[in-house]
């Protein structure tokens, strides 16, 4: 072999190298990029979520947290919202959409408000027909109100 052809040959290991390194080096970028995108996502989308549970506890007539079991119409509103946003948070976790601390905080505050306040149930019972189609979920809430 010449040391023509061996400075060619080098010269090609080399290029090679540098292909394979940067191509290493664009996987990790985008790797990277990725992963704060869906992290930056998840926190946009806890916020969104935290605002509307905030919206619903807000507006939600104040009967039911001084003691009263009546459930009138507008009471009955609130709920329906209130379920469908834990269906929805429910629906997120069983497809690993956010992370099992967000669900934590999130499964925490369904158990309590489900375990503790009487209105709630009774909503509950009213309303668990309307998710007939996520037997999962039901199970779910039922399992919330039962729960030590």
């Amino acid at each position: 072999m010449e040391l023509g052809d061996i400075i060619q040959f080098l010269m090609l290991i080399a290029s090679t190298a540098a292909i394979i390194v940067s191509a290493w080096m664009s996987r990790v970028t985008i790797k990277s990029s990725m992963d704060m995108v869906k992290e930056q996502n998840q926190i946009q989308m806890f916020a969104e979520y935290t605002k509307r549970y905030q919206e619903i506890i807000i507006n939600m007539p104040k009967s039911v947290y001084n003691g009263s079991d009546v459930i009138n119409e507008d009471v009955l509103r609130y709920m329906q919202l209130y379920f469908n946003l834990c269906s929805e948070e429910y629906d997120l976790w069983t497809k690993e959409a956010i992370s099992p601390d967000v669900w934590e905080k999130w499964l925490f505050g369904i158990r309590s408000t489900m375990r503790s306040n009487l209105v709630y149930q009774k909503a509950w019972d009213i309303e668990k027909d309307n998710y007939s189609a996520n037997p999962e979920f039901i199970q779910f809430i039922c399992d919330c109100i039962t729960s030590s």
